[in-house]
């Protein structure tokens, strides 16, 4: 169960590093279109971190609070 956890903890970080990135570039980059993408990038990922942390608490008690 923690080896899941980890994992999943682990991806959400890179994914959430990518999205820094990618936010970056199009920042330096000065596409304003872009930045409508990369917000509903965004909100995707944050509902499916939140659909996530609801999966992982409904298989174990909630400890972490």
């Amino acid at each position: 169960m923690k080896k899941k956890k980890i994992i999943i903890f682990v991806f959400m970080s890179i994914l959430q590093i990518i999205m820094i990135l990618f936010l970056a570039y199009v920042c330096w980059s000065g596409g304003r279109y872009f930045l409508s993408i990369a917000l509903l990038i965004t909100t995707i990922m944050e509902q499916f971190y939140i659909i996530t942390r609801i999966r992982s608490s409904k298989k174990s008690s909630s400890k972490e609070k």
